[in-house]
């Protein structure tokens, strides 16, 4: 099946994902001189930009929910920042504290991400100035084994 570039790039905007789009233009993960990851987004952006169609719209974010930081779900964390309930720094000393507290946790996690908090404090200062990226402030881990 033949993907334009441009619809690529307007279905990834969009928070979806293309049938047999080839991610052709992204740099490789090994590449020290690789540029950040926000450079594939403004690719993808001028991409959609030069077709003269607008993007699509991302889906409406979920109702905010109540309950612990660290049992929302990726549109739940998303619909919180947005709404201003939490942001990423508020989440990342929360599940600190959660990681300290729980031996599996104490266990599970071998190496924290040094520079977290500045990290977290970026992310919150993108989501507040409305320059969030797709996955802006969402934690996550990595297995090892």
């Amino acid at each position: 099946m033949s993907v334009s570039d441009a619809l690529v790039a307007r279905t990834i905007l969009a928070g979806t994902v293309a049938q047999g789009a080839p991610a052709r233009d992204l740099p490789p993960s090994w590449d020290r001189t690789a540029p950040e990851p926000a450079w594939a987004e403004r690719r993808l952006r001028q991409a959609a930009d030069t077709t003269g169609e607008a993007a699509p719209a991302a889906p409406p974010l979920p109702p905010v929910e109540d309950g612990p930081p660290h049992g929302l779900g990726i549109g739940a964390l998303q619909a919180a920042y947005a709404a201003g309930t939490t942001d990423p720094v508020a989440l990342l000393a929360a599940l600190t504290e959660r990681i300290a507290r729980h031996p599996s946790g104490r266990d599970a996690v071998l190496a924290p991400v040094p520079d977290a908090r500045a990290a977290a404090k970026e992310s919150a200062r993108r989501i507040r100035d409305g320059r969030a990226r797709p996955l802006e402030g969402v934690p996550f881990g990595i297995k090892d084994s």
